[in-house]
């Protein structure tokens, strides 16, 4: 009986050294790759030595099926980069920043799939329009007037940068030389976002503006990670703006222009509140300030005026709209 009780004991062990060993080599192999990344520091009006708090904390690294551009494989990394638990074969990779707050203020959505993978920016409050409804009234009865009924509008809140990198056809191998030390695979996350400045010159009574909210036209509405694509859909994005001595000033960021027809303009447009209560839209053609502009910054000339109130305590709204300079004949994009 004690003979046969240690064959028993033998064999019970002999099975679990080759189960272990035929497990070995695939639990090596599935963490002996290496992300080498770098975050592209070189934004055109956004400083990253200025916005330390942006700066991704970690990234998260998606592997896809090149055939059916199904999600296989997740994993999250430092910025630097770090080990990845992804299997051997040929994978389309994104990377991209996962920071709780970027992902609040720019969401990912359709991550499964590596064609519709898609950062976006959601639609700006009901708390918030109504604060802007008589900034939307204004506009909406002053495009009724020069280019008829204003069509259904999308005011979006700006997106946050958001670093992606992604690699096609990587091609990882079975077998590693433990010598060479791990698989590694190089790569470089840059911002799908755009950031521009705003200046407005000449800014007669501003010791009379109580604040200054502005809309812009003619933006897309997000960008697609896989793909490195804008999407076809414009928005209008909101932004505050500051009183500078005599001038104003801001920046917005944005996933870019509407990549659409030359006739289709992009239009700024300011609400000025003065210190009475009194509001006024500013209306501007800036189109041609969005081609070859490599500074990203917009300035505008013409002479904004803003009296003084009747009274300093008073309220509503004042019916004036200043074109500044007329923007011309063409489709405005809202």
């Amino acid at each position: 009986m004690r003979r046969r009780i240690n064959w028993s004991i033998a064999a019970g062990i002999v099975a679990v050294l080759l189960v272990s060993c035929e497990r070995r080599p695939l639990s090596d192999q599935v963490y002996n790759v290496y992300l080498d990344l770098e975050i592209e520091d070189d934004i055109v009006n956004y400083p990253l030595d200025e916005h330390d708090e942006w700066l991704p904390e970690r990234m998260k690294v998606n592997f896809y099926d090149p055939q059916t551009g199904t999600l296989e494989h997740e994993d999250y990394v430092k910025p630097q980069g770090g080990y990845l638990n992804v299997p051997p074969g040929n994978w389309h990779m994104i990377v991209y920043s996962f920071d709780y707050d970027v992902q609040e203020s720019t969401p990912v959505r359709n991550e499964g799939s590596h064609a519709d993978m898609e950062a976006y920016t959601n639609e700006i409050s009901d708390f918030q329009k109504g604060q802007l409804s008589q900034f939307l009234a204004m506009r909406a009865e002053m495009y009724a007037t020069k280019n008829g009924e204003m069509p259904q509008e999308k005011i979006k809140n700006q997106p946050e940068h958001l670093f992606v990198a992604r690699e096609m056809n990587v091609e990882i191998p079975v077998q590693v030389d433990s010598d060479d030390g791990p698989f590694r695979i190089s790569t470089t996350a840059g911002t799908v976002v755009e950031t521009y400045t705003i200046e407005v010159h000449d800014v007669i009574g501003a010791q009379y503006i109580s604040s200054v909210s502005a809309i812009i036209s003619g933006m897309v509405e997000s960008h697609f990670l896989g793909r490195n694509e804008k999407s076809d859909v414009p928005v209008s994005l909101f932004m505050d703006l500051d009183v500078n001595g005599t001038s104003l000033s801001g920046k917005f960021n944005t996933f870019g222009k509407f990549p659409g027809a030359e006739s289709e303009l992009i239009i700024l447009d300011l609400l000025v509140t003065d210190t009475g209560g009194g509001e006024h839209l500013y209306h501007k053609d800036v189109t041609d300030q969005f081609r070859d502009n490599d500074s990203q910054h917009i300035q505008i000339t013409d002479r904004i005026e803003v009296e003084e109130p009747e009274n300093s305590g008073g309220g509503g709204l004042a019916p004036d709209v200043d074109d500044w300079d007329n923007g011309g004949e063409g489709n405005i994009i809202i």
